[in-house]
């Protein structure tokens, strides 16, 4: 499960890093593109929100029955869920 909203604020946000899986990202399957970024840092800090190739990600609030298999072809080497996945 992704962490708590104040574990991620905006000040958080990065250009480049770790990728945010969120919501748009799995509108029906797995979108590689469009995120918001964490440090590393930061990812290592939520280290049970984080996400790998092979994982299948699935939203548990807000619109339900979205999920999505993250490819092993996967451009990152590692994401983080949001809140809501």
């Amino acid at each position: 499960m992704g962490p708590f909203g104040s574990d991620i604020k905006r000040e958080n946000f990065v250009e480049a890093g770790v990728p945010v899986i969120r919501g748009g990202n799995i509108p029906d399957g797995f979108r590689d593109d469009s995120f918001v970024f964490l440090t590393a840092e930061k990812a290592d800090q939520l280290s049970s929100a984080n996400a790998f190739p092979g994982d299948i990600v699935l939203t548990h609030r807000g619109t339900l029955g979205q999920v999505g298999l993250i490819p092993v072809s996967a451009r990152y080497p590692r994401y983080v869920v949001s809140q809501s996945q």
